[in-house]
C-alpha cells in the first residue's frame, strides 16, 4: 500500500487542506512542534482505520471528512471517513468499522484472527489490529510497553501485541489459529458435561436417598392390580419425570451457579490485589480450601496480568451469577407447584384402602424406573465427556506438530532480532535494550532520555523485522520520537539510527521533523517534503477541496 493524498475538510468550520506524499520516505516539517504535525498524521491513519487514542487538544476530528486516496497492487482506491463511517470507492454502499476492517484485509490479502479476551473464541481483527505494527503514535508509543495502549480497541483481544505480530510474521497459521479455536470450544463443552455429569449424580443421590424405605416390587401380585396399577402408572409416572427433570436442572444449575461464584470471588481478589500491586497476597480456593497466588489464579482463569481484562471478566461472571441465580429461583418455584400437584393426587387417591397398597408398588416401581434414567442420562454424558477428551487430545497434537513447523521460521526471525539488537547497541551510544525478548512486549524500564533510546531502538528492530517478514505491507510512520531534554550527541545517533533502519525507498514512511533537526538526517537520502506553518487547515481551499467528497 502507498498514500497518494490525503485531504481533510471541517464542514463546520468551512476549512479545508490537501495533502500530496511521495512513494519513499515523506518528512513532516515544522518550526515548532505545536503547528499540525501529529494533527496530521493521527488523522491519515485515524482514515485508514486506526482507532487513535487522543488527538491534539483543538483538533475536532469528529466534525471533520478525512479522505486518502491510495494505491494497492497497482490498483487505486479512496478512503473517506467522519467518524465511524466509512466510503471507498470501489463499492456503492457506506460501511460500518467492521464492514471497513473486512474490505481492508480482502485489499491487503490477509486474514488476521485473533483471540477474544471475554469468549476465547477467534474472530477476524479490525482495522486497527491491522495496522497496530506499522504505526508509532507521538503520544502513547513512547510509554509503558511496546504497541500498547495506543488504541482502546485492542482491548477486546488477547495476548495483544504478541499474537498480531505472529500473524504479521506468519508465525500463526489460520491452520493453527482454527484449531486452537476448535480446541477451545471443544473444552468449553467438556466443561458444560462435567457440570451436568455433577447435577445428574448429585440427582441420582438423592433421589436414592428419598426413596431408600420403599418395598420390592416384587412382593405384590402384579395381575391383580394390572388395572388399577395402570390408571395410577399413567397419573404418578407423568409427574414424577417432571419432578426429576426439574431436580436434574436445578441441580444442574446450582453446580454451574457455584463454580461462577467461586470464580467471581477470584477475580474480585486479583482485581483487588492487580489495583494494590500486592503481588504476594493468597486467595483461598472455596472447593479445596488451596491457597493461590495470584499468579496461580491469572493462570486458572486464563487471564494475563490486565486491569482491564481482569474488570471486564469480572463483570462478565456477575451478569452470569445474577442470571443462574434468577433462574434457579424460576425452577424452584415451578418444583414448588409440582409438588402440590402431586400431592393433591395422592389425597385423591389415598381415599381408597385399596390403593393404598397400589400406591407402593407404584411409588416402587416409579423409582426403579426414574434411577434407570437417571443411570442411562448420567453414563451418556460420561461416555460424551470421554469422546471430548479424546477430540482434546488430537488437537493439541495436531496444533504442537503446526507449531514445530512454524519454529524453523521463528528461530530465524529471532536469531535475526538479536542480531539487530546487537547492531542498534552499535548505532546508539549508551543503549541498553536487551531486557526484551523476541515477541516480549513487557514495559520499557528507565526514565528521560535513556528510556526514549530503549523505545526508539526496540522500535526501529520491529519495523526492521517487518520490512523483511511482513506478509502485507501498509507505510510506516513515526512521530516525533524526541520525548525528553537531550543531548546534541544523543540526537546525532538517533537520527543516524532513524536514517539507517526507518528509511527507505522501497517502503513509504512518514517521519515528523522540526525544522532545526533536518541538519541531522541524511542529505544524500531522498526525502518528499511537507511543510506546515500556520494552522493546517484554511478557508480559502474549502469549496475546491470540498468537490472531492461525497456528502450522500
Amino acid at each position: 500500500m502507498k498514500i497518494k493524498t490525503f485531504s481533510i475538510i471541517d464542514f463546520k468550520n468551512l476549512e479545508a487542506a490537501n495533502f500530496s506524499f511521495g512513494k519513499g520516505n515523506n518528512l513532516i516539517i515544522s518550526d515548532d512542534n505545536t503547528q499540525g504535525k501529529s494533527s496530521l498524521l493521527k488523522s491519515m491513519y485515524y482514515t485508514l482505520g486506526f482507532d487513535v487514542r487522543q488527538f491534539p487538544s483543538g483538533w475536532n476530528y469528529k466534525d471533520m471528512y478525512f479522505q486518502l486516496e491510495v494505491e494497492i497492487d497497482e490498483n487505486q482506491y479512496t478512503i473517506t471517513r467522519q467518524q465511524d463511517i466509512y466510503r471507498v470507492n470501489d463499492v456503492e454502499e457506506s460501511m460500518n468499522v467492521k464492514e471497513y476492517s473486512l474490505w481492508l484485509r480482502e485489499k491487503l490479502n490477509i486474514d488476521m484472527r485473533l483471540l477474544n479476551t471475554r469468549t476465547r473464541e477467534l474472530f477476524k481483527a479490525y482495522s486497527s489490529a491491522v495496522i497496530l505494527p506499522f504505526y508509532i503514535d507521538q503520544d502513547d508509543s513512547w510509554d509503558g510497553g511496546l504497541y500498547r495502549n495506543v488504541s482502546d480497541t485492542m482491548n477486546q483481544y488477547a495476548n495483544i501485541p504478541s499474537d498480531i505480530f505472529k500473524s504479521v510474521f506468519s508465525l500463526s497459521s489460520l491452520k493453527l489459529l482454527e484449531l486452537q479455536n476448535k480446541k477451545t470450544i471443544v473444552t468449553k463443552e467438556k466443561k458444560t458435561v462435567v457440570l451436568t455429569i455433577e447435577g445428574l449424580t448429585n440427582a441420582f443421590k438423592d433421589y436414592e436417598k428419598e426413596h431408600e424405605d420403599l418395598p420390592e416390587v416384587s412382593k405384590f401380585d402384579k395381575e391383580k392390580l394390572e388395572k388399577d396399577i395402570q390408571r395410577y402408572l399413567e397419573i404418578q409416572n407423568e409427574f414424577n419425570d417432571r419432578v426429576v427433570k426439574h431436580k436434574v436442572k436445578l441441580l444442574t444449575k446450582s453446580s454451574e451457579l457455584d463454580k461462577h461464584k467461586q470464580d467471581l470471588k477470584e477475580l474480585e481478589q486479583i482485581l483487588r490485589m492487580t489495583r494494590g500491586r500486592k503481588r504476594d497476597i493468597q486467595s483461598e480456593c472455596n472447593y479445596c480450601h488451596s491457597k493461590l497466588t495470584t499468579e496461580q489464579s491469572l493462570t486458572r482463569l486464563d487471564l494475563s496480568d490486565n486491569e482491564i481484562s481482569i474488570s471486564l471478566l469480572k463483570d462478565e461472571y456477575k451478569k452470569i451469577v445474577d442470571k443462574l441465580t434468577i433462574e434457579i429461583i424460576e425452577i424452584e418455584n415451578e418444583k414448588d407447584v409440582l409438588d402440590n400437584e402431586i400431592e393433591n393426587i395422592r389425597v385423591n387417591l389415598n381415599k381408597s384402602r385399596e390403593l393404598l397398597t397400589v400406591e407402593d408398588y407404584v411409588n416402587a416401581s416409579a423409582k426403579m424406573k426414574a434411577s434407570d434414567e437417571l443411570r442411562k442420562l448420567l453414563e451418556k454424558q460420561i461416555l460424551i465427556k470421554n469422546k471430548l477428551e479424546v477430540e482434546i487430545s488430537e488437537l493439541t497434537k495436531e496444533i504442537n506438530r503446526i507449531r514445530a513447523a512454524t519454529k524453523e521460521l521463528e528461530e530465524k526471525i529471532q536469531k535475526e532480532y538479536d542480531t539487530l539488537i546487537v547492531e542498534m547497541k552499535k548505532t546508539i551510544s549508551n543503549l541498553d535494550i536487551e531486557e526484551l525478548k523476541f515477541l516480549e512486549f513487557k514495559s520499557i524500564p528507565g526514565s528521560g532520555i535513556d528510556k526514549n533510546k530503549k523505545f526508539l531502538g526496540h522500535y526501529l528492530v520491529y519495523i526492521s523485522l517487518l520490512k523483511k517478514y511482513s506478509n502485507y505491507k501498509i507505510p510506516f510512520c513515526m512521530d516525533s520520537f524526541i520525548k525528553n531534554e537531550i543531548s546534541d550527541s544523543s540526537e546525532v545517533k538517533m537520527f543516524e539510527a532513524i536514517d539507517k533502519y526507518f528509511f527507505d525507498e522501497e517502503n513509504q514512511t512518514f517521519f515528523s521533523i522540526i525544522s532545526k533537526n533536518l541538519k541531522n538526517v541524511n542529505q544524500e537520502t531522498s526525502y518528499h517534503k511537507t511543510n506546515l506553518s500556520g494552522n493546517l487547515l484554511s478557508k480559502e481551499k474549502y469549496g475546491e477541496i470540498k468537490t472531492k467528497f461525497d456528502f450522500e
